[in-house]
């Protein structure tokens, strides 16, 4: 047994990887934008997995509040590129990968250029204009697009653009089919997050990839896993093309290049209502308060009567949401305004569908 062998062995004695699995790792392409909190674990994951050719893409340097959750850099790398580091750190873990640094913010200018040369994309990034830049391209490549996002205790994962059986590839925009407003989603230097829940998403996200590589297992094709490290509770949403949201969606490379990510990112506060808003609207008969947290949550919202219908189980429960005004609510605001998008794109807009910020906070 060589060297490559037998580094890898505990891994190809698996059923449906085997030698075959191994090798496609090994021919794999793989392209990390973002080497952050969750790009640290992933391109770790991946090298050791050996997958045989990772880019970085990233402009920023080590910094000291980086440190404790992004895992491949220490205090004597502050001040380097991310990328440059990273490269150096992953070669060291393994020999036998490939790693190519790009040191620059990922635009519309160079997206297609970057993307072209790899068989997947990972979007590790912390703001929406990029993801959505990375959605478009992707979709307009046709390569698949592994997403994932965090801040606090919750974090979700998708796998976007890559087809069912039937061909149905969803993306950022069916997603998200409209852009969070300002300020309705606080990037983790304003909301802080638990350095270990980088860890285990950028795992998972890792896995999702090598699962799409060698073919084993299901990928979260269409899905969109919620996490939430505190209670370990997960749910997983299945996600359909969005006409609406593929609006503004260009279909060339000639029309991505003159999208303005940045303005699009900016919208109007669509779904959140705040606590005078919610006061008005529980004044009104034909209001339902509906909270999506699990039934074993606490606290217990007492002062109003609500229904108990968790995340996950939303698209199951459809007729109950038979009133004029929706109001949902969660522990922090997050999953109710995920659930208000979801409603929306499937009962529609004749519906006044809203979450309310900062969640039951505001209730108890």
């Amino acid at each position: 047994m060589n060297n490559s062998e037998e580094r890898y062995h505990r891994q190809v004695i698996l059923p449906g990887i085997g030698n075959t699995g191994q090798e496609k790792l090994r021919n794999a392409r793989v392209l990390v934008v973002g080497a952050g909190g969750l790009g640290c674990p992933v391109l770790m994951y991946l090298a050791t997995a050996g997958v045989g050719s990772l880019g970085i893409a990233d402009a920023d340097t080590v910094s000291i509040t980086n440190l404790h959750r992004q895992v491949l850099f220490g205090e004597a790398d502050i001040d380097s590129a991310k990328t440059q580091v990273a490269k150096q750190k992953l070669q060291e873990l393994n020999s036998g990968v490939h790693v190519d640094s790009y040191c620059k913010r990922v635009t519309r200018e160079n997206v297609m250029d970057l993307i072209a040369g790899y068989g997947i994309v990972i979007d590790c990034t912390d703001n929406f204009p990029s993801r959505y830049l990375l959605s478009d391209a992707c979709a307009i490549m046709r390569t698949p697009l592994i997403f994932g996002a965090m801040s606090q205790f919750e974090a979700q994962i998708a796998v976007l653009n890559l087809s069912c059986e039937d061909g149905t590839a969803t993306n950022y925009r069916d997603l998200f089919p409209d852009p969070p407003s300002e300020g309705e989603v606080l990037s983790c230097s304003e909301a802080g997050v638990l350095n270990v829940l980088a860890g285990v998403i950028g795992t998972m996200m890792a896995a999702e990839c090598v699962k799409i590589i060698t073919g084993i297992g299901a990928p979260l094709r269409n899905k969109l896993l919620s996490y939430n490290i505190l209670s370990n509770q997960q749910c997983i949403i299945h996600i359909s093309p969005h006409h609406a949201g593929r609006k503004n969606m260009p279909k060339t490379a000639e029309e991505l290049l003159i999208t303005n990510y940045e303005l699009e990112a900016v919208v109007s506060d669509t779904y959140e209502i705040n606590k005078e808003q919610f006061l008005i609207l529980m004044q009104d008969a034909d209001t339902m308060l509906a909270d999506v947290r699990e039934s074993w949550e606490l606290p217990i919202i007492n002062n109003y009567h609500t229904v108990q219908i968790p995340l996950g189980t939303i698209a199951q429960h459809l007729e109950e949401f038979n009133a004029k005004n929706i109001i949902l609510v969660c522990q922090s605001g997050q999953r109710s305004a995920l659930a208000a998008k979801l409603l929306t794109q499937k009962l529609g807009s004749d519906k006044n569908i809203v979450s309310l910020r900062n969640g039951i906070s505001d209730l108890i």
